[in-house]
Parts: structure tokens; sequence; C-alpha cells
């Protein structure tokens, strides 16, 4: 387990917009479970189910903020 071998690092989870609530609720459960921090995206812009250039910004910014 990363935890174990890494006690100093820190671990994020991403989830992606648009999944389906079960999938999302089951990543939720895990992190909790496991103590590891879960960013949920919002609100990325996709072209065909893939992000876009400005979704791409999003998700970088997204992540940023998170970790700050």
């Amino acid at each position: 387990m990363l935890q174990k071998r890494y006690p100093k690092a820190s671990i994020y989870s991403i989830l992606n917009s648009e999944l389906r609530e079960p999938i999302n609720e089951s990543f939720r459960e895990i992190c909790k479970h496991y103590n590891v921090q879960l960013i949920e995206l919002h609100d990325i812009e996709k072209q065909n189910g893939h992000p876009s250039v400005s979704g791409m910004k999003s998700i970088c910014d997204q992540l940023l903020e998170a970790i700050k």
C-alpha cells in the first residue's frame, strides 16, 4: 500500500466529472475508508468524452486549488 511505503507522501484520488452516481459514491467510500483525499472534478469541457484544451486547463486549475 502506498501509505505504508511512502508515509510522508500526500496521496490524492481524482474523480472525473459526468460519471454515474454509483461510481462516484464508490470512489467516495473507498477514499474515506483509506483516508485518501478525493478531488472531484466538475464542469470539464469535453469533446467525444475527452477533455478539450479548456477542459485540461480547468482540470489543472482544480487540481492546483485542491492541493494548496
